[in-house]
């Protein structure tokens, strides 16, 4: 758990269970000197399903100390992520488009002609490094370390 408190003196808390995260933004009143008054309003339909989990796991992480895996969310864009973290390292490593085909994706890549014998290859490729050096042009603001 940790907390920091801005200029407004809103305070920011983080709960985790060691790999899970609830952030709490208190705008009003303090967890620093004694118990609060939680009031969670919740405006719309559109949004309700999102915040009324994130509700539910506040008030088990709360409670237990630990999510429940049935409230762990699925991030079903961590391939991609982990795709792209290793095309990163790859280009900090100076590998070619080509070798990076080879390395995620084998004997699929042709190893001569590879542009147009294996340009759904060579474009996937293209896409990660674009994304690599998206995110590592500000490797903070990006899924990798949020």
């Amino acid at each position: 758990m940790s907390v920091a408190v801005d200029e407004t003196n809103a305070e920011h808390w983080l709960l985790s269970d060691g790999h899970w995260v609830i952030r709490l933004d208190l705008h009003d009143g303090t967890l620093l000197g004694g118990p609060l008054f939680l009031d969670y309003q919740i405006g719309g339909l559109v949004d309700t399903g999102p915040k009324i989990s994130a509700l539910q796991q506040l008030v088990a992480l709360a409670t237990g100390g630990e999510l429940p895996t049935s409230l762990k969310p699925r991030e079903t864009r961590a391939p991609r992520w982990i795709l792209e973290l290793r095309t990163a390292d790859a280009i900090a490593a100076g590998a070619a488009q080509q070798e990076i085909a080879q390395a995620f994706f084998g004997s699929a890549v042709a190893p001569e002609r590879w542009r147009k014998e294996s340009s759904p290859y060579r474009s996937r490729v293209q896409r990660l490094v674009k994304a690599a050096q998206r995110r590592l042009a500000d490797p903070l603001c990006g899924p990798w370390f949020s």
